[in-house]
C-alpha cells in the first residue's frame, strides 16, 4: 500500500490543454512518483461537445479506483482542473474514507492557479460572471493564446504549445456547475499563485482562496512568479512545492 510520503499523483488539468501540455512537470515527478494525468473529454475539437461532467466521471472514476487499490492520493489541479477536482474529488479524503472504514483516499491537494468554486458554482462564475456571451452549445476557441496562456514561457516552447491546444464547450463553463460537496473540504489544501497570470490574475486568485479561507478552511500559499503555466517555464520549482508538501 502506499504511504504519504510516495503518494499517487493525479494530475487534472485546465481547458483546452492535453496531457501533452504538462510533460516538462510530468517528467520530473515520474521519477519519483507515480502520475496519472487523464484527458479531460471537454478538450476536444471532436463534436458533440463535452461538459463538465463528463470531465468529472473520468476524473472519480480513476480516484475511486486507487483508492479502493488502497492508495494515497495527492491532487493537482490547473485552472479549470479546479472546478472539475472540487467535484471529482468529493467524499473522497483519505480521513473521510477512513471513517467509512475503508482505505486510501487524497492525502492532499496543490491547486495551481486553479479555480476554486464553492457547490452551485461554474467556472464563470468564480469570475463574478453569469456568462461569457456566447452560445452554449458552441465551442469556445481562444485567441492571444501566447500572451494568455504562455507569457513567459520560451518562444519555441510557446509555440509548440499553442499548436496542442483544443477546443473548450461553453456550455462546461456556463452551465457545468459543482453539484456535490467541495471536496477540498476533506483534505488539506495547498495553492500555488501565478503572480504573473493574465488568464487567472493574481487579485482574483487570492480571492477565491480568501472566500475559502473565510469558511474556516486553511489554505497554504505558495507564490511563483510565472505565468498561467509554472509546469512549462519553471516546472523545477512546481516540482519542488509539490515534493515539498
Amino acid at each position: 500500500m502506499s504511504t504519504t510520503s510516495n503518494p499517487t499523483i493525479v494530475l487534472v488539468g485546465g481547458a483546452w490543454h492535453v496531457p501533452a501540455h504538462y510533460e516538462p512537470l510530468l517528467n520530473l515527478l515520474r521519477k519519483t512518483h507515480t502520475v496519472h494525468v487523464p484527458h479531460n473529454p471537454s478538450s476536444s475539437l471532436t463534436p458533440p461537445p463535452k461538459a463538465l461532467d463528463a470531465d468529472v466521471s473520468q476524473v472519480r472514476d480513476l480516484a475511486t479506483r486507487l483508492a479502493d487499490e488502497g492508495k494515497d492520493i495527492l491532487v493537482l489541479a490547473h485552472s479549470y482542473g479546479g472546478v472539475v477536482s472540487t467535484e471529482a474529488f468529493s467524499g473522497l479524503g483519505k480521513e473521510q474514507r477512513r471513517k467509512e472504514g475503508k482505505e486510501g483516499g487524497v492525502v492532499r491537494a496543490v491547486w495551481i492557479c486553479g479555480h476554486l468554486p464553492f457547490k452551485g458554482m461554474s467556472l464563470v462564475n468564480c469570475f463574478g460572471a453569469e456568462t461569457i456571451g456566447e452560445d452554449t452549445d458552441s465551442m469556445l476557441i481562444t485567441s492571444n493564446q501566447a500572451e494568455i496562456f504562455y507569457n513567459d514561457v520560451p518562444d519555441d516552447l510557446a509555440k509548440k504549445c499553442v499548436e496542442m491546444l483544443t477546443g473548450h464547450p461553453v456550455s462546461a463553463q456556463i452551465e457545468g456547475k459543482v453539484s456535490s460537496e467541495e471536496s477540498w473540504k476533506g483534505f488539506p489544501l495547498e495553492y500555488i499563485v501565478c503572480t504573473l497570470d493574465v488568464a487567472i490574475p493574481k487579485d482574483l486568485q487570492l480571492l477565491m482562496v480568501q472566500k475559502v479561507r473565510d469558511t474556516g478552511k486553511e489554505v497554504r500559499v505558495h507564490e511563483l512568479e510565472s505565468g498561467h503555466s509554472p509546469f512549462l517555464s519553471m516546472p523545477e520549482k512546481v516540482k519542488d512545492i509539490i515534493i515539498e508538501v
